[in-house]
C-alpha cells in the first residue's frame, strides 16, 4: 500500500543525497515577461488562487478575497467581486464556488447567493477547505470530511493521529490528495495516508512541514512539496524516491508534457523530464517586463498551450509554443 511503502525510505535524507546527482539549477533570463493587459491601466491583481473556467477563461481569487473573471481580453467585474458575499477561503470546481462558515459548506455560481450543500455536526468549526477532482474536502479540529459532488457520498476520517506528530499550534492540514482510493494529507507534521476511518503517519516524514501535494496521471508520479524541496515517487515503485528537486518552500505545482512547474516563495522553477535540469524564473536578470514578484501563489496549465502564473505582484501567461511570457491583446 502507498502509506506502507512510503515509510520504508528516509524521506528527507534521500532528498539531500540525490539532489546534487540528478538535478542542476540555473537562473534563466528570457527577454520579456508580459502581465495581464489591465496592468497597463494600473489594475494589478495579486492573486492567491487561479482556476480554469470550463468554457475557457480564468477565475482569479485575489488576496483581498475578491473573485474576477478574465476572458482573454478583459477582467470583470472592473471593481468589487463576482461573488455577492464576503469570503476568506474558497475553492472553484466546474465554475461553482465552494465556501464555508462555521460548520456549513456552501456552493454558488458567480453573481448568485450561496446555498448550503452539507453541514458538519453541530458545534464543529471548519478550518480548511479544498477540492480534488469530484471531491470537496474540509477539516475541523477532530476530523477530515470528503464529499463527492456527483452523488453526495459523504465520508468522515478521524484526525486524532495528527495530534501525536503535530504541535498544538501546527496541526494544519495544508493540502489533500486522493490517489488510488486513499487520501493523502500534507500537514505541518509530515505526510498522512488514510486507512479505514483514520490516518496513518508516514514515519520518515516526521517533523517536516509539507506544503503541497501533486499527482501526475500521465506519469503516475506523486510529488511531495515542502520547505526543503520536492520529492517525486513513482507509484509503480514507491520504496524509494524516483528523483528529487531542490527547490525551497514549494507553494504550487503543475505540469506540461515535458516538465514539472514548481512555484516557490523564491521564484518559479521548471524541471525538464528530458534533461533532468531546472530553469529558474525569478525576474532578477530580466530587462523590461519581468516575472514580477518572487512568491508564486498559483501555477496552472490551461491545456491550450499555455501556463498561468500568479505571484504576489501580478499574473502572467507563458506560451508553451513560443517558450516565452506573452501579453494578451487588449481591445
Amino acid at each position: 500500500m502507498l502509506g506502507i511503502l512510503l515509510v520504508k525510505h528516509a524521506f528527507w535524507v534521500t532528498l539531500l543525497y540525490f539532489v546534487t546527482q540528478i538535478v542542476y539549477a540555473f537562473d534563466s533570463s528570457p527577454s520579456v515577461f508580459y502581465p495581464l493587459p489591465t496592468e497597463s491601466q494600473g489594475r494589478v491583481f495579486a492573486a492567491k488562487q487561479l482556476s480554469l473556467a470550463t468554457n475557457g477563461g480564468l477565475w482569479i481569487n485575489d488576496v483581498h478575497g475578491n473573485v474576477h473573471f478574465f476572458d482573454g481580453q478583459s477582467v470583470i467585474p472592473k471593481w468589487g467581486s463576482a461573488l455577492p458575499y464576503p469570503t476568506k477561503k474558497l475553492v472553484v470546481q466546474n465554475d461553482s464556488f465552494w465556501t464555508y462558515d462555521a460548520n456549513l459548506v456552501y456552493r454558488s455560481a458567480s453573481y448568485h447567493q450561496r446555498e448550503v450543500v452539507f453541514a458538519l455536526p453541530a458545534g464543529s468549526e471548519i478550518t480548511q477547505i479544498g477540492s480534488v477532482d469530484d471531491y470537496i474536502w474540509v477539516t475541523d479540529a477532530a476530523n477530515f470530511y470528503s464529499y463527492r459532488i456527483s452523488d453526495g457520498h459523504f465520508e468522515t476520517y478521524s484526525l486524532m493521529e495528527l495530534y501525536r506528530y503535530n504541535q498544538p499550534v501546527g496541526r494544519a492540514t495544508n493540502d489533500a490528495l486522493r490517489v488510488k482510493e486513499r487520501w493523502i494529507l500534507a500537514t505541518n507534521g509530515g505526510v498522512f495516508v488514510s486507512q479505514e476511518q483514520g490516518f496513518r503517519h508516514v514515519a520518515r516524514s516526521k517533523g517536516n512541514q509539507i506544503n503541497k501535494l501533486y499527482y501526475s496521471e500521465n506519469r503516475r508520479e506523486l510529488i511531495v512539496g515542502s520547505r526543503e524541496g520536492a520529492v517525486v515517487y513513482s507509484l509503480t515503485n514507491t520504496s524509494k524516491p524516483k528523483f528529487t528537486v531542490a527547490v525551497p518552500n514549494v507553494t504550487s505545482m503543475s505540469e506540461t508534457a515535458h516538465a514539472y512547474w514548481l512555484g516557490t516563495e523564491n521564484g518559479l522553477y521548471v524541471y525538464s523530464f528530458i534533461t533532468g535540469k531546472i530553469k529558474k524564473y525569478s525576474g532578477d536578470r530580466d530587462a523590461g517586463f519581468a516575472l514580477n514578484g518572487r512568491r508564486i501563489h498559483s501555477v496552472i496549465n490551461d491545456n491550450r498551450g499555455g501556463m498561468w502564473i500568479a505571484t504576489n505582484k501580478g499574473i502572467h501567461y507563458f506560451s508553451l509554443f513560443g517558450d516565452k511570457f506573452e501579453r494578451f491583446s487588449y481591445r
